[in-house]
């Protein structure tokens, strides 16, 4: 009995040490797990703050190019309806005078005029660089990958267009009738000037006409595209706004 008894206590000591270790292993194990995920959580927070702070960065940059983009799609405007305005004086000045007016040095140099809007892309080119899902707002990122890729696009197709047809058709016509010099006073740093002669066979030239009538179709309808843009780009602007507003509240 005794030896049964030794047995017995050896048996329940060897089995206690090991459930003790057990115990010991699965802790250490359980310590290691949550280590790991605390060290991941604290990581993926650490990204996830930089995104944030690199996003708020990207958002401010090109809401600063939005700024400028619509100064200068508001001077192409103004300029676009200055040469509509012109178009119409000449017509004018064809129907009713024999001799040409003095401003028609300036209306030839506005007739070959080409507007053209440079977008600042800065802001974009990092957003693309850093990668477009780094925005979290899905609304806000269509939003601006529609300006950037549709309409910035879809404008400068209508510009290149304008550009194309006054250099192979508007200008070679205005060669014809006006002598082309530097003038740093006037409009475009040039002046037209045209003879008597040259003005009264304007005058007789129907095609001459019907071609300043398409000098400012073409211009009337960049100009529509132009103000449809600008109402893009201010639509932007204040999305962009409303969003760092809200961040920063």
């Amino acid at each position: 009995m005794l030896l049964l008894r030794n047995i017995r206590r050896k048996l329940i000591s060897t089995e206690n040490k090991f459930i003790t270790y057990l115990l010991y292993a699965i802790g250490e194990v359980i310590l290691v797990v949550v280590g790991i995920l605390i060290a991941v959580n604290i990581d993926d927070w650490k990204n996830e703050s930089q995104n944030r702070k690199l996003e708020d960065k990207i958002l401010r940059e090109i809401s600063s190019n939005l700024s400028l983009d619509k100064e200068g799609i508001q001077e192409d405007i103004d300029l676009m309806k200055f040469m509509s305005r012109n178009c119409d004086s000449l017509l004018t000045y064809l129907n009713r005078y024999d001799e040409p007016p003095e401003v028609m040095k300036e209306i030839g140099v506005v007739l070959r005029g080409t507007p053209h809007f440079n977008p600042n892309l800065n802001g974009y080119k990092l957003l693309e660089t850093k990668g477009v899902d780094i925005l979290i707002n899905d609304e806000l990122r269509n939003e601006i990958s529609s300006l950037y890729e549709i309409w910035y696009t879809y404008y400068a197709k209508y510009e290149n267009e304008r550009v194309n047809y006054v250099l192979n058709i508007v200008k070679p016509k205005l060669v014809d009738y006006f002598n082309m010099s530097l003038n740093p006073d006037y409009y475009m740093k040039s002046e037209y000037n045209i003879s008597s002669d040259d003005f009264r066979k304007m005058k007789s030239d129907e095609y001459f006409k019907k071609l300043i009538k398409a000098v400012k179709y073409e211009n009337q309808l960049v100009l529509l595209r132009a103000t449809q843009l600008q109402d893009e780009i201010s639509g932007l602007e204040t999305s962009i706004a409303k969003e760092l507003e809200m961040r920063n509240n």
